[in-house]
């Protein structure tokens, strides 16, 4: 009946927005975030380390505020160093990853790091961005976001898909967000019909695996 289908749906939106803002909530405070990266960059860069001597080419899959902690991280490694008031990035002072990230900036200002692909899945970007004075300033002035201080190239080819589906109520494509760039595509999808499944079926919808793959696979064979 429709009285059960709204009861349904005020609940997986009550779910969702507690579940999925609590999360940017905590990770918008200062401990939080600082917790969350510890946790986060610390394991990207155990599994890193062991190529310090080596290129690195990254591929990253964000989902929901995923997206945002893989925005920070790579904004950490490609944006200019005029970014900062100290001239580096705040995780530079983490006491266990602080120096091994450092090491690996320093790999992507010689050309030794580069990003092959990013994926963004339920992305809350446009909203977690706003943390940032400068982004709001930059947007409120009718401006957009310049992508290459997270490594994206201004021209092709693709680097960046993100996926959304209308009925995700935490996301939205990030269209606009961004200045044109041939090497950033949205892409719309149909992982549920429900505020929650939306969100969390991406992992399991095959147009998104096969766009995800497609991607990975074309970056891989270009830099062969």
């Amino acid at each position: 009946s429709l009285l059960f289908f709204l009861r349904s749906l005020y609940k997986q939106l009550r779910v969702s927005l507690i579940l999925g803002f609590a999360d940017a909530v905590y990770y918008s405070s200062e401990d939080g975030e600082k917790a969350v990266r510890e946790a986060v960059y610390g394991q990207v860069l155990d599994k890193v380390a062991k190529y310090e001597n080596d290129e690195v080419c990254l591929h990253v899959i964000g989902h929901s505020l995923g997206c945002t902690v893989a925005f920070d991280f790579l904004y950490g490694l490609f944006a200019p160093s005029k970014s900062w008031k100290a001239g580096k990035p705040d995780f530079a002072e983490s006491e266990k990853y602080g120096s091994l990230f450092m090491k690996l900036r320093r790999k992507q200002e010689n050309g030794e790091l580069r990003l092959g692909s990013k994926v963004s899945l339920a992305s809350q970007l446009p909203a977690t961005l706003l943390r940032k004075q400068k982004v709001v300033d930059i947007l409120s002035s009718g401006g957009r976001l310049d992508p290459s201080v997270i490594g994206i190239r201004a021209e092709k080819p693709l680097q960046w898909k993100i996926f959304y589906d209308i009925d995700d109520v935490l996301s939205f494509p990030t269209r606009n967000l961004f200045k044109n760039n041939e090497a950033i595509m949205d892409v719309q999808v149909d992982t549920g019909d429900l505020p929650s499944s939306a969100h969390n079926n991406y992992w399991t919808n095959n147009a998104v695996a096969k766009e995800v793959a497609e991607l990975l696979l074309n970056s891989v064979n270009r830099n062969i």
